[in-house]
Parts: structure tokens; C-alpha cells; sequence
């Protein structure tokens, strides 16, 4: 396996690992919205941990994305 090969493999292992986190803090954010009120708190921390993780999830994607722009004779 060429060295290039491997950094994809782990590019992709990278995006999936991150991808399966930010479902997981979605059905969370989705089990908290229907709690009482007494868990509100709670509710809007997690908001803002998923607001976040969104950001970093589409910051990752792009980071990666335009990584790939090598192959297609882009500039990073």
C-alpha cells in the first residue's frame, strides 16, 4: 500500500469517526427536546455542543474536500 493510499484510508477513517459523533449528538439533541422543562438547561448546553460540532464537522469536510483537490489538479 502506497504511501498515499494509507493517508486516504485514514482521511476516510477520519471523516467517518466524525461523521458517526455528530449523529450521535443529533439523537441526543432530539431525546433532550423532548424532556421536561427541568432538563431545559441541559438542552441548550447540548444546542451549543452540537452547534459547534457542526461547525467543526463542515470545517473537517472542507478540509478534506479541498485536500482532494490535488488529485483533480486544484490548488489546496
Amino acid at each position: 500500500m502506497s504511501r498515499f493510499s494509507r493517508v486516504l484510508a485514514e482521511q476516510k477513517r477520519k471523516r467517518k469517526r466524525i461523521h458517526r459523533g455528530h449523529e450521535a449528538l443529533c439523537q441526543q439533541q432530539e431525546r433532550f427536546r423532548r424532556k421536561s422543562d427541568a432538563d431545559r438547561k441541559h438542552s441548550k448546553r447540548l444546542d451549543l455542543l452540537l452547534e459547534v460540532d457542526t461547525l467543526m464537522h463542515k470545517s473537517v469536510g472542507l478540509r478534506i474536500g479541498r485536500g482532494f483537490g490535488i488529485l483533480n489538479g486544484g490548488s489546496v
